[in-house]
């Protein structure tokens, strides 16, 4: 059993290059 949800953003630019990974827990 997992208490906490690990979600992840993903940021593309046009060319579809990730920019940026946040990382966002919930509980």
């Amino acid at each position: 059993i997992e208490d906490d949800v690990v979600k992840y953003f993903f940021f593309y630019d046009p060319d579809g290059n990730v920019l940026e990974a946040c990382q966002v827990h919930e509980s």
